[in-house]
Formats: structure tokens, sequence, C-alpha cells
């Protein structure tokens, strides 16, 4: 399951992920994302998987590396913290880094939520000297 909810205090869409994830449960985040008019243009993720487990299945993986390439057209940028510790699944997100090629998509992979946080705020205030 992928739960979120967008926190106004520090202006981060806190996503988490637990369970078996399939392409499927990500293109329907992704949709609802997508489909969300609310959320500001220059959005900054914070995406906690470390209670997740990903399926190991190509199926539907290319219509969900389409559908992220067509939503990060709406935004000016999006930034994204993963955070994984399990060997495999950071091995799946380091292979879907790869694969999403949007300018404006960036996604970096972290052991801990603290690490994480620190390099989104880093994210936002060097945004704002630009």
């Amino acid at each position: 399951m992928i739960s979120f909810h967008f926190h106004k205090s520090d202006n981060i869409l806190h996503v988490k992920y637990t369970g078996t994830i399939g392409p499927s449960d990500i293109i329907d985040f992704f949709e609802k994302l997508y489909s969300n008019k609310n959320l500001p243009k220059v959005l900054y993720i914070i995406q906690d998987e470390i209670e997740a487990q990903f399926e190991d299945s190509n199926v539907n993986i290319s219509k969900a590396i389409e559908l992220i390439n067509r939503i990060v057209k709406q935004y000016t940028f999006i930034h994204v913290a993963i955070i994984q510790t399990a060997p495999i699944e950071t091995a799946y997100s380091m292979i879907f880094k790869e694969l999403v090629k949007a300018p404006n998509y960036h996604i970096e992979i972290f052991y801990s939520k603290n690490n994480a946080l620190n390099w989104l705020k880093t994210t936002m205030n060097d945004s704002k000297k630009i």
C-alpha cells in the first residue's frame, strides 16, 4: 500500500510504502499525484520505503515510467528523497531512478530519514537562492 499526505508545515509530500508493492500500486499512486492540482509546482517528496517489499515483476513497469514522465511535465521540478534500508529494495529504487529520464525529476536514495530530510531542506534552500 502507498499512502501520502502533504504537510504544509514543511512543504513536503510525505509518502509511505508498506507491504508488497507492485507496478499497479506505483501506477495508482502516480495517477493520484497527477490528478491532485493542489500541490506546489516545485514538489518535495520524502518517500519512506523501509516497510515495503517490491514485487519482482517487469509487468506494467514501462506504463509506470511513462506515467511519471507525463506527470513531471506539470511541475517545475520534483525532488524525491527515498528512504530504503533493504539491499534488494534499494537496488529496485536505483533501477527506477535510472529509468526515469525527465530532466526536472531528481531522485536520491538514503538510509535514514534524517539524511533524506536534510537533503530535501538543502535542496529547498538552494532553490530559493536561484
